[in-house]
């Protein structure tokens, strides 16, 4: 889970993927509907992870057109490999 400062408030997402400057994050009212979308690395204020559950994997680092079908494609490929 990401946490994100925005200006009103916060807002918060499941990690997807990342490149080098920007987090894909799976979020709902996203532009009023659940998506995934690329938010800026430096907007990031905190992550959270359950305690007492090991990290798994490693960073998934998006490649290529960042169109959303594209990532969309990419990270439900990379949410079935970790998750089965």
């Amino acid at each position: 889970m990401l946490v994100f400062d925005r200006a009103g408030g916060g807002h918060v997402g499941f990690y997807v993927g990342e490149d080098l400057t920007s987090y894909d994050v799976l979020g709902g009212n996203q532009g009023d509907r659940v998506s995934i979308m690329r938010l800026e690395k430096s907007r990031c204020v905190a992550r959270r992870w359950p305690i007492g559950r090991a990290v798994v994997g490693k960073p998934v680092m998006m490649e290529g057109d960042r169109n959303h079908s594209v990532v969309e494609q990419r990270s439900m490929t990379a949410l079935q490999i970790r998750y089965g």
